[in-house]
């Protein structure tokens, strides 16, 4: 295969036809500062435009990846669970907890650190599930509806979800399904 280095959309990382080379660790992403802040200007219409960017490539350069620095303790008063797979959610990278062993659902921003530090397990946009997942409930997408909700969900969608603290029905935004590696 040819060596790139390609900029693109970082939803893309969630396609289910590119998402299985990122899990497999044939493709890395790449971004300024370990966020989505690279942005990338074109002109359309006669007007100047500005897209979110990643690079993507398949130049295997490790050592280039910053580990994430992991500083939170699993708490579980604190993390929500999934109601269809076992596992947490965290919603912002740097709220990863450093003594949890299970499976957690992170923002796609994860993959910007380091790929050894986490084995990848799926992810529900890509289809890319493992074993036990399962899809969205009648319950919960009636209690959805009941709060407001207009999303379009239906009955087995595979997307993640779960009920905050307070009771609150909750569809994340595009997650990874990670597990810590073990040193």
């Amino acid at each position: 295969m040819k060596k790139f280095l390609i900029i693109g959309n970082p939803n893309a990382i969630t396609y289910k036809d590119f998402f299985p080379y990122l899990k497999n660790r044939e493709v890395f992403v790449h971004s300024a500062n370990d966020t989505i802040n690279f942005t990338m200007l074109f002109i359309a219409d006669g007007e100047i435009k500005q897209a979110a960017s990643v690079w993507y490539t398949n130049i295997n350069n490790t050592h280039s990846f910053r580990d994430l620095k992991l500083d939170k303790k699993y708490d579980a008063d604190k993390y929500n669970h999934l109601l269809n797979y076992d596992c947490i959610n965290v919603d912002k990278v740097c709220d990863i907890p450093y003594d949890y062993d299970g499976v957690i659902a992170a923002p796609i921003t994860v993959l910007f650190y380091n790929p050894q530090q986490f084995d990848i397990i799926g992810n529900a946009d890509a289809n890319v599930l493992p074993s036990g997942w399962s899809g969205m409930t009648k319950e919960f997408i009636d209690l959805y509806r009941s709060q407001g909700g207009t999303g379009y969900y239906k009955l087995c969608h595979r997307f993640a979800y779960y009920i905050t603290k307070d009771g609150k029905a909750k569809i994340p935004y595009k997650r990874i399904l990670i597990k810590r590696r073990q040193s």
